[in-house]
């Protein structure tokens, strides 16, 4: 048995992101819900104990949260297996049970994967169908492709290098699905403080340090961007943003509330300007002395924290959000 399931393809997604929002499609859920914490950013400053690269001190604060579970009603559980057998077995149930089962594996063995025996990162897909006669997995990845796609049981790697996610499916409360909820959420993440600092506080820290800079050639990856910490958690905050414009776009449409079609526009500019921060910091890598990019760079980063700032002020205010409930 084949479940007859459509990926979603989306170039915002992420590789998980992209199997669950093609499962909440085919049940039809909202996988918007996927992005009610991914508004964020921390950065850790320099002390004798931390490391000197900024990329390893730099994360976009993006959050796992139950918020596609309480609000999408799908709710998702972890398994990672001591055996290829015991994996199918898994595998069976939930398939014979009408569920998809997503599946993370290194995409260096995945032979639809465009890194595949080329380089090592992570990737997730569906496992829709076994083909017990040609010992196959029949799998749908809509991250790259829209076609099925064919993974020879023999060529999976060991069980324990395989993480799988199967999915219950729930009614959805509806008056759990309040906006204001949602976005005190991401506020109260915002706000709150680690070491005395929230999420703006860190973006000027962070700004403070790339206005010292001399260079931006240390945070690369064995000389690429492509696999650079610094360059991936750059990318996802911009990405983020985008994102939750998205998520704010649908709130204010489903409850016509004018507010949040207002901070959505904002988000989506925020987006923006992280893009223009993120270019700056690639055009930097190919200079040997790249102070003054990098001092302009400063300003804009710091100039992006106090306009995300006044839109969280904004939701704050429109939420009945008060910054007491942080401490």
């Amino acid at each position: 048995m084949v479940i007859p399931i459509k990926p979603v393809r989306d170039h915002l997604l992420n590789c998980f992101e992209a199997t669950l929002a093609t499962v909440a499609a085919w049940k039809q859920r909202e996988s918007v819900f996927l992005f009610t914490s991914l508004w964020g950013f921390d950065f850790f400053k320099q002390d004798g104990n931390s490391p000197t690269r900024l990329g390893e001190r730099l994360y976009n604060g993006s959050l796992p949260d139950d918020a596609i579970e309480r609000y999408a009603g799908i709710e998702t559980s972890q398994h990672v297996l001591s055996s290829i057998p015991e994996l199918i077995d898994l595998l069976t149930q939930e398939l014979n049970a009408s569920r998809p089962v997503a599946m993370r594996m290194d995409g260096f063995w995945c032979p639809f994967h465009p890194l595949y025996q080329k380089r090592s990162f992570p990737h997730d897909f569906l496992v829709i169908g076994i083909d017990r006669p040609g010992k196959r997995l029949i799998c749908l990845d809509p991250m790259f492709t829209s076609d099925i796609q064919h993974f020879a049981m023999d060529a999976l790697p060991e069980a324990t290098d395989i993480a799988l996610t199967s999915f219950a499916f729930h009614p959805i409360v509806e008056w759990d699905m309040a906006p204001t909820a949602l976005l005190q959420h991401a506020l109260r993440i915002l706000f709150a403080k680690s070491s005395g600092r929230n999420a703006f506080d860190m973006m000027r820290d962070f700004s403070e340090e790339v206005s010292k800079a001399v260079s931006i050639r240390t945070e690369l990856e064995q000389g690429s961007t492509v696999t650079s910490p610094f360059f991936q958690e750059l990318t996802a905050i911009e990405v983020n943003r985008k994102k939750y414009s998205i998520l704010l776009h649908f709130l204010g449409e489903r409850d016509q509330l004018d507010t949040l079609q207002h901070a959505a526009t904002r988000m989506e500019e925020a987006s923006r300007k992280w893009k223009v921060i993120t270019n700056l910091f690639l055009k930097a890598v190919y200079m040997e002395d790249a102070t003054s990019l990098l001092q302009k760079n400063a300003r804009l980063i710091a100039e992006a924290a106090s306009f995300e700032e006044k839109i969280a002020e904004e939701l704050c205010r429109s939420t009945g959000f008060h910054l007491s409930y942080t401490s």
